[in-house]
């Protein structure tokens, strides 16, 4: 905290921006952006058809905008302002799906340091989202972010329909116009039973049957080993969430994102 802070000439930021974008957080990642993709396209050849970036903008007009591929400037100064004014101008959840498009779409860029950076400025900012793999995800947690990142990066072949669950689950939480918290739930529990069944060895398990097989290879605490089953049986029963819908309590992200943590937690 600096001097005008400690002195309160100035208000602490104290209020998690996830609804919304201020100018200082919209700044930030518009520094980062043009720290990755403005400076060094200006640094290469002047006109964009012989530059680097040329395909990425090809892409940002023709599948991002969706405008006149035939309006693209081939003059870089003009590509950037261009780019600025736009970036401006979007409401703050379009700005998170430009930051996803950056690191989905082939370009000279290093997707993992551009990553970083976002959120670097996330977390100073106090932004409630942070970017995991190729998604900004509603997650504000180190050690929670930690948790998922090591699910969603399980390499081995085998665990590939664990990642897959996992993926899904962030996928439906993390949508930032159309969130869908039930089944962001089921595919976190389905996570863990699949990672269950591997560890049993049988495809046709449950969760509470497979636990019952892996006692004997793992060492589970019966207490730890009852929590886990009331957990599935949990989605099982509350507001129908892997079954048919009843008139119960619908889940709302505080329950998707404990779930989603948790359920990442077991895994690992």
């Amino acid at each position: 905290m600096n001097f005008s802070e400690r002195h309160g000439f100035i208000v602490t930021k104290n209020v998690i921006q996830k609804n919304s974008m201020d100018t200082e957080l919209r700044t930030g990642l518009w520094n980062v952006i043009n720290i990755y993709i403005c400076e060094p396209m200006s640094r290469e050849r002047d006109v964009l058809t012989e530059n680097s970036f040329f395909g990425f903008f090809f892409e940002f007009y023709f599948s991002f905008l969706k405008w006149e591929t035939d309006t693209i400037p081939y003059s870089i100064e003009r590509v950037t302002k261009q780019l600025k004014t736009v970036f401006m101008g979007w409401p703050w959840y379009k700005i998170y799906d430009f930051l996803e498009f950056i690191v989905t779409t082939d370009s000279p860029i290093d997707a993992y340091d551009f990553t970083e950076s976002c959120n670097f400025i996330l977390k100073r900012e106090l932004s409630g989202w942070r970017m995991v793999g190729d998604q900004v995800t509603p997650i504000t947690n180190d050690e929670e972010l930690n948790s998922i990142e090591e699910a969603l990066t399980l390499n081995e072949e085998k665990f590939k329909s664990v990642t897959i669950h996992f993926a899904a689950a962030l996928s439906k939480l993390s949508d930032r116009t159309n969130p869908d918290y039930r089944n962001s739930i089921k595919e976190s529990i389905s996570a863990v039973e699949s990672i269950a069944k591997i560890i049993s060895g049988k495809s046709s398990d449950t969760l509470n049957s497979a636990l019952d097989k892996i006692k004997g290879k793992l060492a589970l605490h019966r207490n730890f080993e009852k929590a886990v089953k009331e957990m599935y049986n949990y989605t099982s029963d509350s507001g129908g969430i892997r079954h048919a819908m009843k008139d119960e309590i619908t889940p709302d992200f505080d329950d998707a994102k404990y779930m989603l943590v948790i359920c990442s937690a077991f895994t690992n």
